[in-house]
């Protein structure tokens, strides 16, 4: 299981960045989360216009850090997210490492981005696999995420989705696009699904 990295969310200071202001302090659990997933290293929003859409970049490439950040929403009901796409500098223990792994693939073979609530209730993220189809990485994520137990598929605002569990009350919904894999985190089923609802 990916170590919870500290701290929570080591930002990039000399960037701007879209940020919740939700009052209260996050407690452990809510912030293991957004530990997982790793929302560090946020990207300078100039780049975030740089394309959209989950369709292949030049020469078959996986959609960028800041396209995929495109995808994701910038608030689902209440909360507000921090979104960011993360950089090369992440360091180690992230949930999606053991599922890269697994495909023989590591952290320079990754595009990804994510957003968390203040509190870290919500997280989600997007993620694609250079040289690996969206099949092959929804099959390791759901195999590889936090220990947490895979179901079966459901229809989830409209989408096909993979709910997993652990021995709390958090869920992760993994749902697959094209190359993208998105996973959202809440132990709310009704925050989650407006989350998904709001992704392409």
């Amino acid at each position: 299981m990916p170590t919870v990295m500290e701290p929570i969310l080591s930002l990039d200071r000399s960037a701007p960045i879209d940020r919740g202001e939700s009052p209260g302090s996050p407690g452990p659990g809510v912030l293991s989360r957004a530990a997982r997933i790793g929302l560090v290293g946020l990207l300078s929003a100039a780049v975030l216009f740089g394309g959209l859409g989950l369709a292949l970049g030049p020469d078959g490439a996986i959609p960028t850090g800041a396209q995929l950040l495109s995808m994701l929403p910038t608030s689902v009901g209440d909360y507000e997210l921090e979104r960011g796409a993360m950089s090369d500098s992440l360091s180690g223990g992230l949930a999606f490492d053991d599922a890269v792994a697994s495909l023989g693939r590591t952290r320079d073979d990754v595009s990804a981005a994510g957003g968390a609530s203040a509190r870290g209730e919500l997280v989600v993220v997007a993620f694609a696999v250079s040289g690996v189809s969206g099949e092959r990485l929804e099959s390791a994520v759901l195999t590889n995420w936090s220990g947490m137990i895979p179901g079966a598929p459901q229809t989830i605002a409209g989408k096909r989705v993979f709910v997993l569990t652990d021995q709390g009350p958090d869920r992760a919904y993994i749902y697959r696009r094209a190359l993208v894999v998105f996973v959202v985190e809440s132990a709310d089923p009704g925050i989650a699904a407006k989350t998904l609802a709001a992704l392409p």
